[in-house]
């Protein structure tokens, strides 16, 4: 082994890309503490491409060469941020649950056991001409005997194809499933009026461009010297992306206080009746509370009424709030659909599903609020 290894190389980009580890590590901390599975599979893809991202940064700040024990720890991670992506917008926009969902990242495990045989087990010798050949492919390798050892870099040599070729199939699936909620909610692909849609169109683009960042890079470079490129425009995604998501999306509209303080609104007590009215007539005829994406907005919309005025209707003419109304109006149609004979086959994550409802723990939660036990207690009582 050479004495001394590449200095410590700082840039802008080193601070750049560390600051969007930060962040992401920070996200995923948030969302992996969530119950809802959305939530969960968003937190497991970008706690993998926070560490995607390190393991870069360790390359291209020299940092590896301090602990070349982890050279090439972090490859396996390339399976698993896009399916679990996909996953994450399936659950999000309300798609049909999978049976199977973990044979997903079956290749992410295979890979992880090849790495475990054949690339962790490598000598330290070894790992350091890999990360040479990769950051520093101009200074001299060490001269070693690599005769019998090619079954070990078999899969590796073709870890940047398959990595597109993955990321191109799911970003692809995520956009079919994206359309086909917007046209569950009858709206254009480029709709700004339901933000749980619009954050996810936003979620998907921003893939479709890492997954063309990512091939071009890999196109011009033969080495992993770009690769911090991709990890800058990543860190990028990170602070507007994610950092928008948490103010702004309809996944948080419930952390976020109606305003119950109406002194200064132009609505006349007719006016609230009026729109109490239409909302009665239309939550009863045409059901808008069974789409996932179902919002306050999209509620105004339809009612063809201020947001602000829809809440304050909500808050002093009907003594609720938006979220107890969908509550009260989903549980309802849930316990039809326990009682009828017809739906006796369906599970209660089926139940769940078809009611609007993104997750069974959200599901019990708001069932055990309004009737006081749990759906299957509750569904046990009539048989």
């Amino acid at each position: 082994m050479p004495k001394t290894f590449p200095p410590f190389y700082a840039d802008f980009f080193v601070f750049f890309i560390l600051l969007g580890i930060v962040q992401g590590l920070s996200l995923s901390y948030f969302f992996l503490r969530q119950k809802e599975t959305a939530n969960r599979y968003f937190g497991l893809a970008l706690l993998v491409l926070s560490i995607l991202v390190f393991d870069v940064w360790l390359g291209y700040s020299n940092l590896m060469f301090q602990i070349l024990w982890l050279v090439d720890f972090s490859e396996a991670g390339n399976f698993i941020f896009a399916p679990a992506l996909y996953l994450a917008l399936r659950a999000y926009l309300g798609a049909k649950r999978e049976l199977h969902p973990w044979l997903h990242f079956a290749p992410a495990g295979i890979y992880f056991l090849y790495s475990c045989v054949a690339l962790y087990s490598l000598p330290i010798p070894y790992k350091y001409n890999s990360n040479l050949n990769a950051w520093h492919p101009e200074l001299i390798p060490l001269l070693l005997d690599y005769s019998g050892m090619g079954w070990r870099f078999t899969l590796q040599q073709w870890l940047d194809e398959s990595m597109i070729i993955q990321g191109a199939v799911y970003v692809g699936l995520s956009a079919w499933v994206l359309a086909q909620a917007f046209r569950r909610a009858e709206l254009s692909f480029w709709a700004t009026s339901n933000k749980r849609l619009s954050w996810s169109r936003g979620i998907v683009l921003i893939s479709v461009v890492i997954l063309v960042v990512l091939f071009l890079t890999k196109v011009y470079y033969d080495d992993d010297r770009g690769d911090h490129i991709i990890a800058s425009f990543i860190s990028l995604s990170m602070y507007l992306i994610m950092g928008t998501m948490l103010r702004r999306t309809a996944l948080f509209e419930q952390l976020q206080p109606e305003k119950k303080s109406y002194n200064r609104s132009s609505l006349q007590d007719k006016d609230k009746a009026a729109i109490a009215q239409k909302l009665r007539l239309l939550m009863e005829e045409h059901k808008p509370y069974l789409q996932p994406g179902f919002s306050l907005q999209s509620l105004a919309k339809l009612l063809k009424v201020q947001p602000h005025h829809l809440t304050q209707t909500l808050n002093e003419d009907l003594g609720t709030s938006f979220f107890e109304l969908t509550a009260q109006y989903r549980i309802a149609e849930a316990q039809a659909l326990l009682r009828h004979p017809d739906t006796r086959d369906l599970t209660i994550e089926d139940i769940a599903e078809r009611v609007g409802y993104l997750s069974k723990s959200a599901f019990n939660t708001a069932f055990k609020k309004q009737t006081g036990m749990t759906p299957t207690a509750w569904r046990s009582r009539l048989e």
